[in-house]
């Protein structure tokens, strides 16, 4: 399953921004399929799995992180916001498509409350 991200040009461009900035300090086990959600991003394609919006969601922060220490507070901030907001539809997303993960932590709880 795949969740649609509402990106405009901005969001968009700041994602290939990111990613760019974080591909070199990527692994080689993990660079093929960074550069296949890099890709993704690049050809305007707007939906992506979950695993795919946590590489997204990391590069941004990663990103931010950077423009922080340089002093580009403005900047930052944006990217930070972006990742939340990318965070958020992959947290929504997970508990829709996936919410056996869901019902086990509630019944895993509830036992424990038993003992």
């Amino acid at each position: 399953m795949k969740q649609r991200l509402q990106l405009n040009i901005k969001g968009q461009q700041m994602i290939i921004e990111a990613m760019e900035d974080i591909r070199p300090k990527r692994y080689s086990a993990e660079q093929k399929r960074f550069d296949l959600i890099l890709n993704k991003v690049v050809e305007g394609k707007k939906d992506f799995d979950s695993e795919e919006m946590i590489y997204i969601t990391q590069s941004l922060r990663k990103h931010s992180k950077f423009l922080s220490l340089c002093r580009e507070e403005e900047n930052c901030l944006s990217f930070r916001k972006l990742a939340d907001r990318v965070e958020r539809a992959r947290i929504a997303h997970q508990d829709k498509h996936h919410p056996l993960k869901k019902a086990l932590t509630a019944v895993t709880v509830s036992a424990s409350v038993l003992t």
